[in-house]
């Protein structure tokens, strides 16, 4: 994080700035640290330029733990290529559509080795608000949209993890396709087709639920 953040998220990283949050599985999982989230979330204001951040707590004054500054004893993370390798075979033989008319499913047989590039990608809520609170309520719509999303980049798209104010995917892409370009568009299609299904959203301040910065990593 630069010196120029807004107070809130100093207060934040003095008190603890290596914490993972613990509500989302594939964060504890990969020890994907909670920083990464506040540095995408840390740059935008609204309409007014104000700065606004759904985690912060008045009360602790801290996004992570209570206990005041201090050195954390963090799990050791998975290997990601390992990780994901696991997670879509999971996928492929478990998932809702497992007859594999969807593309994912066990019936699909697809080669060891792969040509293409994979990546993590990490996208969050505007000022890490806890949109998917009620995650059970969303899963489904994400799972197609994703699977979607896949077949028209001519790629492969697998929702992966939802958490109250962030959502993990998995990206696979031709060697030659600009990884940052392609995950702008799902994340704008996926939007636009969140707001359409689920009309509440719209009720909000804002109709943009997603950070327009976003996370993403090559997994080797």
């Amino acid at each position: 994080m630069t010196k120029d953040i807004p107070r809130k998220c100093r207060q934040c990283v003095f008190y603890n700035k290596q914490t993972v949050f613990e509500k989302c599985t594939v964060c504890v999982e990969l020890n994907f640290r909670e920083a990464v989230l506040c540095d995408l979330n840390n740059k935008i204001v609204d309409q007014d330029g104000t700065f606004v951040c759904h985690r912060f707590r008045p009360d602790l004054k801290i996004v992570g733990s209570e206990n005041g500054p201090g050195r954390l004893v963090l799990p050791v993370a998975r290997n990601r290529k390992d990780y994901f390798k696991e997670i879509l075979k999971i996928i492929n033989n478990l998932g809702r559509c497992g007859n594999g008319s969807c593309g994912c499913g066990k019936n699909e047989e697809r080669k060891e080795e792969e040509t293409g590039k994979r990546y993590h990608v990490v996208w969050s809520t505007v000022g890490r608000k806890a949109i998917f609170a009620r995650p059970d309520r969303y899963i489904s719509f994400f799972h197609d949209a994703f699977l979607t999303c896949g077949a028209l980049i001519n790629g492969k798209a697998c929702f992966i993890w939802l958490a109250p104010d962030h959502l993990h995917f998995y990206l696979e892409l031709e060697a030659d396709e600009p990884v940052m370009d392609v995950a702008e568009d799902i994340q704008l299609l996926i939007q636009d087709a969140l707001l359409e299904e689920f009309k509440q959203l719209r009720s909000q301040d804002s109709e943009i639920v997603w950070n327009p910065d976003f996370f993403i990593e090559n997994i080797e």
